[in-house]
């Protein structure tokens, strides 16, 4: 045992003046390289994390199959609008896609990809946290994906209906907005009540259910809207009456459809 600790003792002498041998132009260097290397040893190990949120973004689109896409803009969601704060949007040619995600979390993410309804597409901010009707206010941002690019102007008509506890409600929402990015025109709604937002709460809520891509939900719901765009003389480009549909309620119609 003694003699092997003096080898290693005599090993590491020669390594130490072999060292100190070296010009101090290549220990900078070597250094260098080690810390490059522990660096990039510590991120893979780490799981390879996004340093940006368009990297994480690119990387939900390939593990969900989509895009890649053009990414239009981003969103804040206020009032504790879902357990994200985030809303990135983006459009590939055949659908939209609305990415949400949390500032301070970019890999805490959930990806929502539609297909375009025709010429425009409207969809609210989706939410899977939507007990509403027990809060007393929200905002829900509503989104108008379009192909006008002369349009600076639209107009916005939903009619949300809802049974809630005996409580009926049933409101045509007329909503206006101003072209701030290209590729789509951003509304909200804001809702407020003195103890609890009710039917009224339970309707929002249903607008952001089917605005998603739970596959299961309501399938029979059908919200009305009307679209019109305006260029910058005010004259009237684009009119359009449609309905919001959840994924489920568009396979559904389709397959009416082909009956």
């Amino acid at each position: 045992m003694r003699r092997l600790k003096e080898k290693w003792f005599c090993f590491w002498r020669r390594i130490e003046k072999a060292w100190r041998d070296v010009p101090r132009k290549v220990k900078a260097l070597l250094n260098v390289l080690a810390i490059i290397l522990a660096s990039f040893l510590l991120y893979v190990f780490s799981g390879c994390p996004a340093f940006t949120v368009e990297e994480q973004y690119r990387r939900a689109e390939k593990a969900n199959l989509v895009g890649p896409a053009e990414i239009l803009g981003t969103v804040e969601l206020k009032d504790a609008y879902s357990v994200y704060d985030r809303l990135l949007l983006a459009d590939d040619g055949e659908g939209v896609i609305m990415y949400l995600y949390r500032a301070d979390d970019i890999s805490n993410y959930r990806l929502v990809y539609r297909e375009k309804m025709g010429e425009v597409t409207v969809l609210a901010a989706p939410s899977n946290d939507v007990f509403w009707w027990g809060r007393k206010e929200i905002e829900v941002p509503v989104l108008v994906f379009d192909s006008c690019p002369a349009a600076v102007r639209a107009e916005l008509e939903l009619e949300l209906g809802c049974e809630f506890n005996g409580e009926e409600f049933q409101k045509t929402y007329s909503l206006e907005s101003y072209r701030e990015k290209q590729g789509y025109f951003l509304f909200s709604i804001r809702a407020s009540a003195s103890y609890e937002l009710g039917a009224e709460g339970c309707a929002l809520s249903t607008l952001a259910q089917v605005s998603g891509h739970d596959f299961a939900l309501h399938v029979e719901t059908a919200i009305p809207a009307t679209v019109r765009l305006y260029d910058e003389a005010g004259a009237k480009v684009y009119e359009k009456s449609l309905y919001i549909r959840s994924v489920a309620g568009e396979a559904h119609e389709a397959r009416g459809d082909a009956e």
